[in-house]
């Protein structure tokens, strides 16, 4: 699609008119971030268009659970019953983000789909030497150097934060000067990159055609009679256009300037919403973010925690009871204190007494911090000495309160991690049976199917538009594999199979499957210790038998005793292979060798510490023998 100038004007004077309203009414800005939203669930920014507070709106209450930095002002607008406003000043001020946590381990989730072996890309040979295609999304694209990188980096969160907002593929054009002084633009290939616009920024928009944005870059104003750099740019893409308008004159006034349009190659609008579960509004498609089911659980959390923390600060620390004695107190005038109340004779006024505070009692702490009480005598007896002990107690408020709040709070972590598919702690899941372990497997593939599918879309959409863009009427497209299968099964949902798998005699090529995948999960970062365990699983014969089914191999002869020797001491026997390994031009490291020679290596090890340490059975023979028999 491409807009003419009626089309472009029009929608400006929309924004402007628009914002404008709004601004006059001192809202806050939809750039802002930490915004104080309205108790009363009223609107907060203009609709600009079909669901635009709602996508707003859903931002914003992700947004506290993802950052440490901003407070949740809509969620404890409503004070609790009986929430004084100092209490209120506490709990904003000692505030805490637990539930941050559960976002990046919900990330973490997400981030399966880029595992290694699960999807591919294949670029075309376009360009020429230094400045090709796979050079350019690879070491060289502008602003952020590696296109992968930086959707492995972003993606995962922005498709949890916010699923309205946008990834743009824009462009850096080159300007020289021609021959009559005009700023033109050069030859030079033009430099897309990636950018991401949140969805409190996008202010107009039509579904693949157009997409209207408030930039990050600001304009030259006047304000206050001065020149400022507060204007508001806006930019809209099309299929054919990028088109900048700056707004000038006063800020108040918001007037814009003429569009500067510049053409691209992208072939597509270079667009793309980051996408969730699709809701309809008014005829327009709005999306939801996976994490947005769990928000409400989670700000009850939020919400506990803060009540059990302003809490704990009243009532879960003793108070101390002790005896105290009538303030006699008397001013410069000779006032005495009454009750805590001083009388003045003269102005017929009453004040509070400083000595004691108004409680009308004096301490009866001595300077060493001792209770003292007076035993009276015959001639002056005390009404201490009614007083029976303890002289000095310490209460303390019942913790039914906290002991409440702290079950709640538990009982909604839970709830809203089994939603986000990150499940409880690890030590509650020890219970978990196979068939357990095959249902969780299969609940996280069926999320992250749909998932993978958006933001690989989305991938192999930016990556051929960045191509068009740079090399117009050469680049053909990229060719995509999307993931089919996702590392859903963690480290204890594999033991739980095989334990289960040997139980039930499953077949040991199964039940070698599962170790190891086992294994991968345990080591899938690290190279090397990758390839440490490939070869215990390639080298130890005996990796699926049980301890008593190898004695009986090893009685029967089936089994030779070094076998046992390296099943029992394979990672020590590697560790001793890797320092003697004298390095070489072809192997420079132990696990350089062809996986043939690492195997023969780790046998030939094995059986000379066997013959080392000699057959055990003959051992213990020999030992029996020794003592002549005895037990």
């Amino acid at each position: 699609m491409t807009l003419s100038e009626q089309q472009i004007a029009a929608l400006v004077q929309d924004f402007a008119k628009k914002y404008k309203g709004w601004a006059g009414k001192s809202k806050s800005r939809p750039m802002d971030w930490i915004t104080k939203d309205p108790a009363d669930g009223s609107s907060l920014y203009p609709e600009y268009w079909p669901g635009y507070n709602y996508a707003v709106k859903q931002y914003k209450e992700i947004e506290v659970h993802t950052r440490q930095d901003v407070f949740p002002e809509r969620l404890f607008a409503k004070r609790a019953p009986n929430q004084t406003e100092e209490q209120y000043k506490y709990l904003k001020g000692s505030y805490q983000a637990i539930t941050v946590p559960e976002f990046e381990e919900f990330k973490n989730v997400i981030s399966r789909i880029y595992g290694e072996q699960l999807w591919s890309v294949q670029v075309p040979a376009i360009g020429t030497e230094g400045e090709t295609y796979q050079e350019y999304i690879t070491e060289q694209m502008y602003r952020v150097r590696n296109l992968e990188q930086w959707f492995k980096a972003n993606m995962p969160s922005l498709k949890i934060k916010d699923p309205n907002g946008l990834i743009v593929v824009d462009a850096e054009y080159s300007t020289e000067y021609d021959d009559n002084g005009d700023e033109v633009y050069s030859s030079e290939r033009p430099m897309p990159y990636p950018e991401y616009y949140p969805s409190p920024r996008v202010v107009a928009r039509k579904l693949g055609e157009y997409y209207m944005v408030i930039s990050y870059d600001k304009s030259m104003v006047e304000y206050n009679g001065t020149m400022k750099k507060e204007g508001i740019v806006l930019e809209i893409y099309t299929s054919t256009q990028y088109i900048s308008i700056k707004q000038v004159g006063k800020q108040i006034d918001y007037k814009f300037g003429q569009p500067e349009i510049i053409l691209h190659t992208a072939g597509t609008c270079p667009v793309w919403v980051i996408g969730g579960s699709p809701v309809i509004i008014d005829d327009e498609m709005v999306f939801n973010s996976p994490f947005y089911t769990a928000v409400p659980l989670l700000n009850l959390v939020l919400l506990d925690s803060s009540y059990l923390n302003a809490s704990k600060a009243t009532c879960a620390y003793p108070h101390e009871v002790s005896i105290g004695i009538p303030c006699d107190f008397k001013d410069t005038q000779g006032n005495t204190c009454s009750n805590g109340v001083i009388f003045d004779r003269m102005s017929g006024n009453e004040r509070q007494c400083a000595a004691c505070n108004g409680t009308g009692l004096r301490s009866r702490m001595g300077p060493t911090g001792k209770l003292l009480v007076n035993p009276g005598t015959d001639l002056s007896p005390s009404r201490d000495a009614e007083i029976r002990p303890p002289y000095l107690a310490f209460v303390a408020p019942p913790t039914e309160t906290l002991s409440f709040l702290r079950s709640e709070i538990i009982a909604h972590t839970n709830k809203a991690r089994q939603i986000l598919h990150i499940g409880e702690t690890e030590a509650k899941e020890e219970g978990l049976t196979a068939a357990g372990s095959m249902n969780r497997q299969r609940s996280v593939h069926a999320f992250l199917k749909p998932n993978s599918e958006q933001i690989f879309h989305i991938m192999e959409g930016v990556y051929n538009a960045v191509g068009n863009i740079r090399y117009p009427g050469e680049f053909t497209s990229v060719n995509f594999t999307y993931p089919q299968s996702f590392d859903e099964m963690r480290p204890s949902d594999y033991l739980v199979t095989i334990g289960e798998s040997i139980k039930l005699g499953v077949p040991p090529s199964v039940v070698f499957h599962q170790v190891y995948h086992y294994l991968r999960s345990l080591a899938f970062t690290d190279e090397k210790t990758t390839r440490f365990y490939q070869l215990i699983v390639e080298a130890d014969q005996l990796l699926m038998l049980s301890q008593n089914d190898i004695i009986s191999r090893i009685n029967s002869g089936i089994v030779e005793k070094w076998q046992d020797v390296l099943h029992q001491s394979a990672p020590q026997l590697i560790m001793e292979l890797m320092r003697l390994h004298v390095p070489t031009d072809v192997a420079p490291e132990f696990f350089d060798l062809p996986m043939s020679d690492q195997i023969a290596a780790l046998e030939s090890l094995a059986k000379s510490k066997l013959a080392e340490i000699g057959d055990p059975v003959q051992q213990i023979q020999a030992a029996i023998l020794a003592t002549g028999g005895a037990a």
